[in-house]
């Protein structure tokens, strides 16, 4: 579908992102965007928010829940990793979504957190029984959280 207004409004993101020196407005304007309606949006905001790292946190929820749509699994992803997910609960979302690659990110970030990610270690289980082929991630993970 033809959206020259979504398509302007995207333009514009990337605009603000590239031309405003201030990091804090534009933060304060990418990441409530983030969880904009319009998929176009979204996936003009996720690679905007890469670049600022953890400073971008706060847009974590909406780039989580950006998993779950296929066309825009992979901007998702690739600000994820650059911004860093370091909530047990949103780690469980990304356990949730039906993608390995999505998953293995997930089972990382988990390991990286070590015992503080032990709420999750139940759903790695569950998740191990399910996909075999996860089974190095799950392991190593559920290896860095059971470790005293």
């Amino acid at each position: 579908m033809n959206d020259p207004a979504g398509d302007v409004r995207a333009s514009a993101v990337t605009a603000i992102a590239a031309v405003e020196p201030d990091q804090a407005k534009i933060l304060a304007t990418l990441i409530p965007l983030a969880g904009d309606p319009s998929g176009r949006m979204r996936r003009a905001v996720a690679p905007a928010l890469a670049p600022f790292g953890a400073a971008a946190r706060p847009a974590v929820p909406a780039l989580v829940k950006m998993l779950g749509n296929e066309t825009e699994r992979g901007e998702a992803m690739k600000a994820l990793k650059a911004i860093g997910v370091d909530t047990v609960p949103d780690l469980q979302k990304m356990l949730a979504v039906k993608d390995a690659k999505v998953r293995t990110l997930a089972c990382e970030s988990l390991a990286a957190m070590g015992s503080a990610a032990k709420d999750a270690a139940p759903q790695l289980r569950e998740l191990l029984k399910q996909d075999a082929s996860l089974q190095a991630p799950i392991n190593a993970a559920l290896a860095k959280i059971e470790t005293p």
